[in-house]
């Protein structure tokens, strides 16, 4: 899975996700309004979605959602900070 983010001049919505499949991977585009969100929380969210993505469609699928983590290590460490 990779996480991919776009910055137009004028965004047509606050922020939109669009996920697509190539080459057996999934991609998730971030169109956002820089006057809200900054690339890197944008990324961060993309990457979550991503997560959730894999988790509900991938092996682990027959997981409940409770059991799914969308905050890695670092990130975990930073928030709890």
């Amino acid at each position: 899975a990779e996480a991919v983010s776009s910055v137009r001049d004028a965004a047509q919505s606050d922020l939109t996700f669009s996920f697509a499949e190539q080459d057996g991977r999934l991609l998730a585009v971030a169109e956002y309004s820089t006057d809200l969100f900054d690339r890197e929380t944008v990324e961060r969210m993309s990457r979550h979605w991503l997560e959730l993505a894999s988790a509900v469609a991938g092996e682990g699928a027959r997981r409940a959602l409770c059991q799914v983590e969308l905050v890695g290590g670092r990130e975990r460490e930073t928030l709890v900070e």
